[in-house]
């Protein structure tokens, strides 16, 4: 009996450590629906050029 006693005492002391150890991470603010017109401007911002790709069929 007294060896279930122990490891029942360390096995609690463990997960108080662990839950210690445990980081909490907040959760990223929410973004507001663009409408299409900011959406678009910003994606011609942050997109790169395309570049026209020339198919062997065509040479």
């Amino acid at each position: 009996m007294t060896n279930f006693r122990k490891l029942g005492r360390h096995a609690g002391h463990r997960m108080t450590l662990v839950s210690q150890l445990v980081v909490f991470t907040p959760q990223p603010p929410q973004r507001v629906p663009l409408d299409p017109w900011d959406k678009s401007r910003l994606m011609k911002q942050v997109a790169p050029p395309k570049e026209e790709k020339i198919s062997d069929s065509e040479l």
